[in-house]
């Protein structure tokens, strides 16, 4: 099974090491360099700064992109997946010349031979290491050959993926104290690695590999944190590297030394050399021009809230390309006749959700989605359009959203208040409620007629869609969820053990409503008397999501998800404990975010004799996780986002699901 993207709503998902200028190898006018290619989760998109629109996209890879470089001499583009995958492309045309599984996954820099015959990769994870590969040209084709790979742990040893213990790495969930890492790596004009290792206990060291991955060289820095490795600055010679506490240094690429250091008082997550010129992006959006020496020469604000995660200078250094977390800047440079920058112009800015995403929603039929933002910002989008069709603003942060008929959605606020919103009339607001606490969860029953609303105060409220409509208050509200005042829990620092609805659906019969909280419990109501009539537990920490469908495979099936990264799945008729899945085997800390229940879609010429229930999780370092519910095999494990993932839709008409992440970033795929 694998991800098939509908369509991806949102900016970038770039980073330091993704991203290109297009510009074809026959066309070098300055016109074509207001075009650029990023990625965008699985995809590359290419925005157009004139017109502020994407003229291009297509999904590249199965997973999260995660660098993307082209070669210096502007013939190929390498791209690289969260999952291994590595693609050699076409630098004029998206053509896929080869493609192959790198020896690590987790990769997250990419560095090419300034003679463009060769790049290294360096991954995370498990097996933290550096891979060095060639170009292989034969006639019309190319390959790429793995010269070698280096581990962290052992950077004397070099090989291959092949001569390394392949040994399944067993992983307690606690993975994410790992040993020594490889966090970048740069190659000089000698065609020698410059690499940054972070060690077991927190110390930082830089060492250079020949081209045949000799270990030549090794020194210890005296620094806490390396964040930043600059490409290498052919005029000076040199490599620019960021640490703790925005200290600059900047070093020879060949022997190593440091030549000067000088503090910029911030951290930055991307930089670009222009000229002699180190560029410095400062966290709050500013644009600062650094000599070598430390020397502060220019500092200019551009449109880009909070950090900046890609720079790229044009072909001839009049433009740079400002990529944040949310926007995508197109800013014309004026420079003196000395080089100097005289002043910025932002000739055009693209942006979608200004700050986190969070609440997705499916219209009844699948042919809207609507999504939230942290901001108060609401998109509307129909079908699969490229475009937002409508936006509005609640001036709330948005939680959670349902559609209400086929021309309202209902948006559930941070600050208590249930909004209804006629979709394509921006003035078309109005206040449902307002609760006490915030709205964390909404659900209707399958005819409609009655929503659940779970706050954070731990109260479950009832409304009939007459009360909705007249905006009488719900006859139905009560405490489902009391807090349970102890110990502090350590684990996330608070106060006591909280009783937040994070969660809540309804039985497939709609008797039943099924609520899961903080208080690491899930607890089954009686919609006939409000009673409680199951208390489920076995969660070690809070539960963070609950759903419940019926299945001609599984019968009635009830599924939660938990902040123990743990899935509990019970009968849904006796509520006892079927099988506990997990995604402990999954690399880096995480919780797990939200869970759905969905039949498998099949394409409408084929007519099996019964859909397969499937189990979809997601988690808050941008998995999506799939089981096949009957059988338990996990059929998908892939990374999509570049933060954590929060909301989650299932639409059953369509066969399709909708993501969206803390990375400003909206998913519609289906699986395949």
């Amino acid at each position: 099974m694998e991800v098939s993207v509908c369509q991806s709503w949102g900016v970038a998902s770039a980073r330091h090491t993704s991203g290109c200028i297009v510009c074809p190898l026959q066309q070098h006018v300055s016109s074509v360099e207001q075009e650029f290619d990023v990625p965008l989760g699985p995809s590359v998109v290419r925005w157009c700064a004139r017109t502020k629109r994407r003229v291009l996209q297509f999904q590249a890879h199965s997973d999260l992109i995660t660098c993307m470089k082209m070669s210096p001499d502007r013939q190929y583009i390498v791209t690289t997946s969260y999952s291994g995958e590595l693609k050699l492309w076409s630098g004029e045309g998206w053509r896929c010349e080869c493609d192959t599984q790198a020896p690590m996954p987790q990769q997250h820099h990419l560095a090419w031979r300034l003679d463009s015959n060769g790049f290294v990769i360096v991954g995370n994870g498990f097996r933290s290491s550096i891979a060095m590969y060639s170009l292989l040209t034969k006639h019309t084709t190319v390959k790429l050959q793995l010269l070698w790979q280096i581990m962290a742990k052992n950077v004397n040893t070099k090989g291959n993926a092949s001569e390394f213990d392949s040994a399944k790495v067993t992983n307690t969930g606690r993975d994410y104290l790992y040993s020594d890492a490889f966090t970048m790596a740069e190659i000089n004009p000698s065609s020698n690695v410059f690499a940054v290792k972070e060690k077991e206990n927190g110390s930082f060291s830089i060492h250079l590999f020949s081209n045949e991955g000799e270990s030549l060289k090794e020194v210890d820095i005296n620094e806490k944190s390396v964040s930043l490795l600059s490409t290498f600055n052919t005029k000076v010679d040199a490599y620019g590297m960021v640490v703790q506490g925005g200290i600059v240094l900047i070093i020879s690429g060949e022997d190593l030394k440091i030549r000067t250091r000088f503090r910029a008082g911030y951290t930055s997550r991307s930089c670009v050399w222009d000229g002699e010129h180190l560029v410095l992006p400062s966290d709050s959006g500013k644009l600062v021009w650094w000599s070598m020496f430390g020397e502060r020469l220019f500092e200019a604000a551009v449109d880009v809230t909070g950090y900046v995660v890609h720079l790229q200078l044009s072909l001839n250094g009049r433009a740079l390309w400002v990529c944040g977390f949310s926007r995508l800047s197109y800013v014309e440079i004026d420079k003196n006749s000395d080089g100097t920058v005289r002043k910025l112009n932002i000739s055009s800015c693209v942006h979608c959700h200004d700050i986190a995403c969070c609440g997705v929603a499916f219209s009844d039929r699948g042919g809207w989605l609507c999504a939230g933002d942290l901001a108060g910002g609401v998109w509307a989008i129909q079908g699969t359009s490229t475009d937002v069709t409508h936006k509005i603003s609640v001036e709330a942060s948005v939680r959670c959203l349902v559609w209400f008929g086929v021309t309202h959605v209902l948006i559930g606020c941070l600050d208590g208040r249930v909004v209804r919103w006629r979709v394509g009339e921006e003035e078309a607001v109005d206040e449902v409620c307002r609760l006490e606490g915030s709205v964390i969860i909404m659900r209707w029953n399958q005819d409609k007629t009655l929503l659940a609303v779970g706050s954070s105060t731990g109260v479950l409220t009832i409304f009939s869609a007459l009360e909705i409509n007249c905006g009488l208050v719900p006859a139905t509200s009560f405490t489902a969820h009391p807090p349970q005042l102890g110990n502090k829990d350590m684990r996330f620092g608070q106060l006591s053990k909280q009783a937040e609805i994070w969660s809540l659906c309804w039985s497939p019969s709609a008797n039943l409503i099924a609520t899961c909280s903080e208080d690491q419990t899930t607890k089954i109501w009686n919609v006939r008397n409000w009673s409680c009539q199951a208390t489920l537990r076995g969660h070690t920490m809070a539960v963070t999501g609950v759903d419940w469908k019926q299945s001609n495979f599984c019968g009635s099936i009830l599924a939660t998800c938990s902040d123990d990264r743990t899935i509990r799945v019970v009968d849904g008729n006796s509520f006892k404990l079927m099988r506990t899945l997990s995604t402990k085997d999954l690399y880096g800390w995480h919780t797990l975010t939200y869970i759905t229940l969905h039949l498998e879609w099949v394409p409408p010429s084929t007519t099996p004799p019964s859909k397969r229930l499937l189990l979809t999780c997601t988690t808050q370092h941008g998995y999506v996780v799939i089981w096949d519910v009957e059988s338990a095999e996990r059929t998908l494990c892939r990374r999509i986002h570049c933060g954590s993932i929060e909301g989650l839709a299932a639409n059953a008409e369509s066969g399709t699901l909708a993501t969206v992440g803390a990375d400003c970033v909206v998913h519609l795929f289906r699986l395949q």
